[in-house]
């Protein structure tokens, strides 16, 4: 395998030119707008968290309870992914008695046509870009077909970037780019994701079905989240998994590599002449 994830450090690199390669996820980071680019918001929280505790709270500690979050919440898809791999890979299934056995038996029942593949790391050379998927399906036939799936285990996914401030005024946040027509939200960017997936397996042959999402929900303790360190398998139920359709965006992906290709890859130099 040319392309391969590398850790620590988390770098796809191409092993037969020592080239490390853009993550699909950090490409995407370069078209989606800064969060709270201003301070703005981590201030209004600030302000709003001093009133409800009757002390000062800073911005710093703000920042970290948004940091302890996100590392909570990429602790707990590490572990919901585990579990599903080892189902896909092993057939392993939990008993009956266990919390997690409601999400894990629902996706048991889930219905394919093709082989499985978990974890499969994808690249393109031209763009220097390589991602793994979480699931891709692969369905042998006169024409071959692929879908690529993901899962998510967000407490929420949004369709739609809307804001309506105190004064009733809405507006939309949009992507940056070639991308700018699209709104900045989880559903849309995780529809670009697999979309972009979903064109590599395309130029490898594959006529390509439609993406999904299949959304682990759980039922949470309030407590771990105001707890680092704990065994979140201890505090985290799995109670549902659904399944969501996200379109196929191929025109947008096109657009969004050959402006990556332009905006961000450096081009390669024509070796010098040698003079006899």
């Amino acid at each position: 395998m040319p392309v391969a994830l590398h850790e620590p450090g988390h770098k796809y690199v191409n092993d037969e030119t020592g080239e490390v390669y853009t993550s699909v996820s950090t490409l995407l980071k370069l078209y989606t707008p800064v969060f709270d680019p201003n301070g703005e918001i981590a201030a209004g929280c600030a302000r709003k968290r001093s009133k409800e505790l009757g002390r000062t709270v800073t911005v710093e500690e703000i920042k970290a309870e948004w940091k302890k979050k996100a590392d909570i919440s990429t602790e707990r898809g590490t572990y919901i992914h585990a579990l599903l791999e080892d189902f896909i890979k092993k057939g392993k299934t939990v008993p009956i008695y266990d919390k997690n056995y409601n999400a894990i038996a629902k996706f048991s029942k889930e219905s394919f046509d093709g082989q499985l593949q978990s974890e499969l790391c994808v690249w393109m050379d031209e763009y220097k870009l390589a991602g793994t998927m979480d699931l891709a399906e692969f369905i042998p036939g006169e024409v071959p077909r692929a879908a690529v799936y993901d899962f998510k285990t967000n407490a929420k996914i949004n369709y739609t970037s809307r804001y309506e401030n105190k004064r009733g005024e809405v507006t939309y946040e949009h992507l940056l780019g070639p991308l700018s027509h699209l709104q900045n939200c989880e559903w849309v960017k995780y529809s670009l994701q697999m979309s972009i997936y979903s064109y590599m397996l395309e130029l490898k042959g594959y006529t390509m079905n439609t993406p999904y999402i299949f959304w682990v929900q759980m039922e949470t303790n309030k407590e771990y989240d105001e707890f680092i360190g704990a065994d979140f398998a201890v505090d985290y139920k799995l109670t549902d998994m659904k399944r969501i359709a996200c379109p196929y965006l191929r025109s947008d992906v096109i657009n969004l590599l050959n402006d990556y290709k332009t905006r961000y890859l450096k081009p390669v130099k024509e070796p010098a002449l040698q003079v006899a």
